[in-house]
């Protein structure tokens, strides 16, 4: 599998290489092997095969054509009662973190109503059929405030290269006129951290407790210093198997930043107006204490962070 991995990623290189010729390979063999590749994003083959091996072969599919993104990424989310946010102050109380700051606090109870979560944040390859469908263009984007919008994000011909990498230096606006196009919508806060919880309300990451690892979350500390493919650190991923939530890139919410309530509410979707809008988990660039669940932060609404992405929720009755 490694050899089979290393000679795909050369090959791949090889190719991007001469992508300005419009050369394709039409030897079926490096078809094959490609085809093969879907395990390197297994939890075993991230732990026995040299991570530069796995990203070069994981970069090739994805120019190739990830099948992963062809598949029905949406996965369920049951919703009901958890306590969000996180505190310092109480080593005994209710999500306790020493790292914690105010903003996370009070952690406070909310009630959620089902609903589906993409299983990746939004890959440059969707977001590109986004374009091709005349996302840009839609009566919607407008609707959603997207003035003074180009045709494409930042350094779009760039973000080509890379298809199964998450799509970044979008605007919020441009982040909720893909969703809406796609069916869906921007998660609010909430929902988030309801999806990173997994249904553990004391969990500190997205898998656990277990401070963050090359094998957990692409991060400063244990990463290649770059945004990587969806998908490539498994043993990160939730128990119900959503995948990049800490690391990778920063994902837009749907809710104006604002402090928590301290009271329960249902459905909540932060305050009514604001000056920034929040985004959550962390990127490729942020240290360890970052990528911790119950951590906020945020952006003008129309800033195109070159670390921040987005995913996509659906209301359960929509699919």
């Amino acid at each position: 599998m490694a050899a089979r991995a290393r000679a795909v990623g050369l090959i791949g290189r090889i190719l991007q290489d001469l992508q300005s010729r419009n050369y394709r390979t039409a030897d079926p063999r490096y078809r094959e092997n490609l085809d093969r590749m879907i395990e390197i994003f297994d939890p075993k083959a991230a732990r026995e095969i040299d991570f530069r091996t796995r990203l070069e072969a994981a970069e090739a599919l994805g120019q190739a054509g990830d099948p992963r993104l062809a598949r029905d990424n949406w996965v369920r989310v049951d919703g009901g009662t958890f306590w969000m946010g996180a505190q310092k102050l109480d080593p005994q109380g209710r999500n306790y973190d020493p790292e914690a700051y105010d903003g996370e606090a009070p952690v406070h109870q909310v009630e959620l109503s089902p609903f589906f979560v993409g299983r990746y944040p939004v890959t440059v390859a969707e977001y590109q059929r986004f374009i091709a469908g005349g996302g840009y263009a839609k009566e919607r984007f407008w609707k959603a405030g997207g003035y003074g919008a180009s045709a494409s994000p930042e350094h779009w011909q760039r973000q080509l290269r890379y298809p199964n990498r998450p799509v970044v230096e979008v605007s919020w606006y441009e982040a909720a006129a893909y969703c809406a196009w796609a069916e869906g919508r921007l998660p609010t806060e909430s929902e988030w951290e309801c999806v990173a919880r997994g249904g553990r309300d004391s969990a500190r990451y997205p898998w656990g407790d277990d401070a963050p690892d090359v094998y957990r979350a692409n991060y400063f500390e244990g990463g290649p210093g770059q945004p990587t493919p969806v998908g490539m650190y498994p043993d990160g991923a939730t128990p119900q198997d959503v995948h990049d939530l800490a690391g990778n890139v920063w994902e837009w919410t749907a809710d104006w930043f604002g402090d928590y309530r301290e009271t329960g509410a249902r459905n909540p979707k932060g305050p009514e107006t604001g000056d920034w809008k929040s985004f959550r988990g962390g990127a490729w660039v942020s240290v360890s204490w970052v990528l911790r669940l119950s951590n906020r932060s945020y952006d003008l609404a129309d800033g195109r962070g070159v670390n921040v992405g987005f995913r996509c929720v659906r209301e359960l009755l929509s699919l």
